[in-house]
């Protein structure tokens, strides 16, 4: 059995029910393969990059599942035949997804932060680049081939 991900993307137009009727029949196809779900999630409605199918918000449903190798078949070609699943995707994962750390709190040693450069510091930079320019503006430097005007 193989791991993987897979998320589609249904139309806005489709009511809670019928979404989540829509995700249990894609549910219910992967398992009749032999397919076991470790996750399954539904992201509710968010704004597409993109135009697709004419939509440009979608409700967005993931699964995480190890399954074997005819499942993603199926599975894709169950989403090919939903009228309102307007985009899908499938990848196959090499190995298991690390689960996110907890944040420690800080110790008391620590007392974070970025460190920023000073605003003359940034000037300075901005000053020695113009320097250049005129160093090579006074040496005829065309920037054109490397070679001077002469």
């Amino acid at each position: 059995m193989e791991l993987y991900e897979s998320l589609f993307i249904i139309r806005p137009s489709v009511s809670d029910e019928e979404t989540n009727a829509l995700i249990e029949k894609m549910k219910s196809v992967a398992d009749k393969t032999g397919a076991q779900f470790i996750k399954s999630e539904n992201w509710g409605r968010k704004k597409l990059a993109y135009e697709v199918r004419r939509e440009r918000k979608g409700t967005y449903v993931y699964f995480y599942f190890k399954a074997p190798n005819n499942t993603v078949g199926e599975l894709e070609h169950a989403y090919r035949l939903e009228d309102n699943i307007i985009k899908f995707l499938t990848v196959h994962l090499e190995k298991e997804l690390v689960p996110r750390r907890t944040v420690e709190a800080p110790s008391e040693e620590f007392t974070g932060g970025r460190i920023y450069q000073s605003h003359s510091r940034r000037q300075s930079h901005a000053q020695s680049g113009i320097a250049i320019h005129a160093q090579r503006n006074a040496r005829g430097y065309s920037g054109v081939g490397g070679q001077s005007p002469l």
